[in-house]
């Protein structure tokens, strides 16, 4: 079977063999695309727990639109420039207007990022600033949730009249779905803010927590912790976009932050989520390309799609390009330490990413995963992983290896497919 995954920027072909089962696992597309402009505009009209976003414009002043940085996809050069002329309409001018960048805790973009994000004629004709997590004067304290995080967030959110949220969904590995309240807290919030939230992926026994999983909100420590700090900021209104794997917008769902991005969760249930029968014996992935691969850790997110496709002992082949390196600069610390001391690490001195590191290291224990990327050798094993130089090579290899039939999945858009395999 004749393959073409994304590479950052570019496209790598490769090929299984002919006597090989080989199926592709992606989620379907064709008429599943909506109106970009009717579906918003119907949106924002017909929200979903929330007065009209016209009605909420009525004399505000100063209006905050919070928006995901460049390791999230969300066609924002399309959506803008509709809720823009929406905003206008309602008699609110762009000096109104401040677009804020939810970094959460990830490196600062460079302005060619924001410009390519935003499209020329936004970047131009708005005010545009991007969050600093580690800047406590751009910080206000709002409230210690019960789970006991105290709450930091963003100036420009806590001033703001109305504050509006445009992001996208997508199943998230451990916050169950991301988009909606996450574009707040992690991603306008304190550094240590995020670090206290995010450790709650880690249980008590020093082992990821069961409730912290793809798809799963009701029973998750993280999403419930993020709500609860969420529902004190005031004059909120969220855009949820739904996009399918060609970035076409299948649903746009509006209105109240927590019921909003609940519904669209559902379509993205719907859309992402592919049955399977049995695992198999090799997954080939790739997140899907640039922006999805631009770092290690965003990668991870497709690694760990694979490994629910695979069986135990199979192998995983990654294809991710990481073009912007691992993503933390805490990350590599993770693997100085034996397997069997992270959780218990975790537990007496949390550092972000550190429940990524014990994920990977979880499935590198039971699969063999082999990354081929811009990364260099070093570092791949370092991570315990198998640097490739090419992915056909990969390919060719690890099959050479199995004896017997041969069952291959081939996961292209890694990032968003999420393969549920029913024991």
């Amino acid at each position: 079977m004749d393959i073409q995954l994304k590479y950052g920027n570019d496209i790598i072909s490769c090929q299984t063999p002919g006597n090989v089962q080989a199926k592709i696992l992606v989620s379907p597309t064709g008429t599943l695309a909506v109106s970009l402009r009717s579906s918003l505009l119907n949106s924002l009209e017909n929200p979903i727990e929330s007065a009209p976003l016209s009605s909420l414009l009525n004399n505000k002043t100063r209006l905050t639109i919070v928006v995901p940085d460049k390791t999230r996809q969300c066609i924002l050069d399309r959506i803008l420039p509709t809720l823009y002329q929406y905003i206008s309409d309602c008699g609110i001018s762009n000096n109104a207007i401040t677009i804020l960048f939810a970094n959460g805790t990830h490196q600062l973009q460079t302005e060619q990022d924001m410009i390519n994000i935003l499209g020329e004629d936004m970047w131009h004709s708005m005010h545009v600033e991007q969050h600093n997590a580690r800047d406590s004067g751009s910080l206000d304290y709002l409230t210690t949730t019960s789970r006991g995080t105290h709450v930091y967030v963003n100036k420009l959110v806590t001033t703001a009249d109305l504050v509006i949220t445009v992001g996208g969904i997508l199943h998230h590995y451990f916050a169950g779905f991301g988009g909606g309240s996450k574009l707040l807290i992690p991603g306008v919030a304190g550094y240590d803010t995020a670090k206290q939230n995010h450790s709650y992926t880690i249980d008590e026994s020093g082992g990821f927590h069961a409730g912290c999983r793809d798809g799963n909100l009701d029973t998750n420590p993280v999403y419930l912790d993020i709500i609860e700090a969420v529902r004190c900021i005031p004059n909120v209104f969220s855009i949820n976009v739904i996009l399918d794997s060609l970035n076409r917008p299948a649903g746009i769902y509006s209105g109240d932050i927590v019921a909003a991005h609940r519904e669209g969760s559902k379509l993205a249930s719907s859309l992402y989520e592919v049955p399977i029968r049995e695992q198999a014996d090799v997954v080939i992935v790739s997140p899907g390309g640039k922006p999805r691969d631009s770092t290690f850790i965003q990668s991870h997110k497709a690694i760990h799609r694979a490994f629910y496709a695979v069986k135990p002992g199979g192998s995983i082949i990654a294809a991710a390009a990481c073009y912007d390196g691992i993503g933390s600069s805490t990350f590599l610390d993770w693997f100085s330490m034996p397997y069997e001391s992270i959780g218990s690490n975790l537990l007496s001195s949390y550092s972000l990413n550190g429940h990524t590191a014990l994920s990977l290291r979880t499935k590198a224990q039971h699969s063999g995963i082999r990354l081929f990327s811009r990364l260099d050798n070093a570092t791949v094993t370092q991570m315990e992983l198998t640097p490739v130089s090419s992915l056909q090579l990969a390919i060719d290899s690890t099959l050479q290896s199995i004896s017997g039939s041969q069952l291959v999945y081939v996961l292209p858009y890694g990032a968003m497919t999420v393969p549920v395999f029913t024991h």
